[in-house]
């Protein structure tokens, strides 16, 4: 049997605090479906569906894709991660950070509820 998967409301007023696990929560329901690898029961309330959800060409084009094991060009990255509005830092510990330290790279993307790290091997 399918498991629900729940679409909540917002817990801030403000409607794009990324820092919300709210909003990673939603962000993930979003990403499911656009990807349409998501359960056939969606659980939300009346509230949660009356507020905005950015498009899916919104969310496509603020998203980007790394494979584990492919070639990575750290200052196409470094880019990348400019572009979608990421801030660099010493410490990754919110959202919509990355922290960088020799070939050890720190991604904290919106849509997780914890960091990415990635080991770079080979030449940085």
């Amino acid at each position: 049997y399918d498991i629900p998967i729940l679409f909540p409301m917002h817990e801030t007023l403000i409607r794009s605090d990324a820092m919300s696990p709210s909003y990673t929560e939603r962000l993930n329901v979003l990403l499911k479906v656009q990807k349409n690898v998501f359960q056939k029961i969606i659980v939300t309330s009346v509230g949660a569906l009356l507020q905005d959800v950015p498009s899916p060409e919104l969310i496509a084009e603020n998203s980007f894709a790394l494979s584990k094991g492919a070639r990575l060009d750290i200052n196409k990255l470094l880019e990348t991660l400019s572009e979608k509005k990421f801030t660099r830092s010493a410490m990754v510990e919110m959202p919509g950070e990355f922290a960088i330290r020799g070939g050890i790279v720190d991604i904290y993307p919106f849509s997780l509820k914890y960091p990415l790290r990635m080991e770079l091997a080979g030449d940085i």
